[in-house]
């Protein structure tokens, strides 16, 4: 029997959907869709780990592989679905992509940190995945999400800050005087931005709150530091939820 030595799950609880992504001895990473009639659908990464993902406004998944600096999107995955390698020529250098999110008016964003270089800031995809901007931080940002007005959550990694942008173009931002003990390692706000839920290297769980979009008005409360995390944005259709455990 092939017992796992690590095992990462990042799960999206869609209609009719749920995907899933496990590693073993024996095999590289795998995704499984999981449609309602329990048959499982699997599709081969080979050895690249899938680290973020997010689902689109047309139901496509888009994955990040964060130490082979990739990004594929996964059409049509309730069904017969196809995974392509969308072009990322700028992904070279630094850390690599460090978040995923997309917004309801079929916007793609991924944040690349490259400790400080010229590469470094949010990637702008249409949901065919040409690349349509490419913006600049003056931080190495972290993990990204979208609320429903457009705003754009980001964790700041240098200063361990929550930073709200309200425009990418040009660039305007708030941060919170509130800062995270912790790497920012992953990101989740709710469709009105009033309340975000983050989780750091030591895999601690916090939950920020204030009013959106002035990330200084936002105050930290750390709920829980354990080895398996869940955290979970709700709205009236989806359910989104990444678990790990190490």
């Amino acid at each position: 029997m092939n017992k796992p030595i690590k095992f990462l799950s990042v799960m999206l609880l869609l209609p009719l959907l749920i995907t899933v992504f496990a590693t073993s001895l024996a095999a590289g990473w795998k995704y499984y869709s999981t449609i309602p009639d329990s048959t499982i659908a699997p599709g081969s990464f080979g050895d690249e780990a899938p680290s973020y993902l997010d689902v689109d406004s047309e139901g496509n998944l888009w994955i990040i592989i964060y130490m082979e600096k990739k990004l594929y999107k996964v059409t049509n995955p309730t069904g017969v679905f196809e995974i392509t390698l969308i072009s990322t020529p700028s992904w070279q250098t630094g850390s690599g992509p460090s978040g995923i999110a997309c917004d309801d008016a079929g916007n793609v964003y991924a944040t690349y940190d490259d400790a400080g270089m010229t590469t470094q800031g949010i990637y702008q995809y249409s949901l065919d995945g040409t690349e349509v901007g490419m913006y600049t931080l003056p931080f190495r940002p972290g993990p990204i999400d979208v609320d429903a007005a457009g705003n754009i959550y980001v964790g700041q990694k240098t200063g361990k800050k929550l930073v709200i942008i309200t425009s990418l173009d040009p660039l305007t931002y708030t941060e919170s005087d509130t800062v995270t003990a912790h790497l920012f390692r992953g990101l989740k706000t709710n469709a009105a931005g009033d309340t975000v839920y983050t989780y750091g290297d030591s895999y601690a769980l916090e939950l920020w709150v204030g009013t959106s979009p002035d990330a200084a008005t936002y105050t930290k409360t750390t709920l829980d530091e354990m080895s398996q995390l869940i955290i979970s944005a709700k709205d009236s259709n989806t359910t989104r939820s990444i678990s790990m455990a190490l």
